[in-house]
């Protein structure tokens, strides 16, 4: 599925996801602390929370090498 049909669809948590694997594929290593950085500040974010279809919260694990 494109980005754009995933946020179209509320699914922004599945576009952020192929983002970011996309990074890391990429850079491996070199983002890791920025997307961190990212995943730890999107509960508090009310743009982010008002894109989301989901209406519970879902949380991400990422494992930082």
């Amino acid at each position: 599925m494109m980005q754009t049909d995933l946020v179209n669809s509320g699914r922004i948590d599945a576009a952020m996801m192929n983002d970011i694997n996309d990074v890391l594929t990429r850079f491996p290593g070199k983002y890791n602390n920025a997307i961190g950085d990212m995943i730890g500040g999107l509960n508090g974010n009310a743009q982010y929370q008002a894109l989301r279809g989901v209406s519970q919260q879902v949380h991400v694990q990422l494992t930082l090498w």
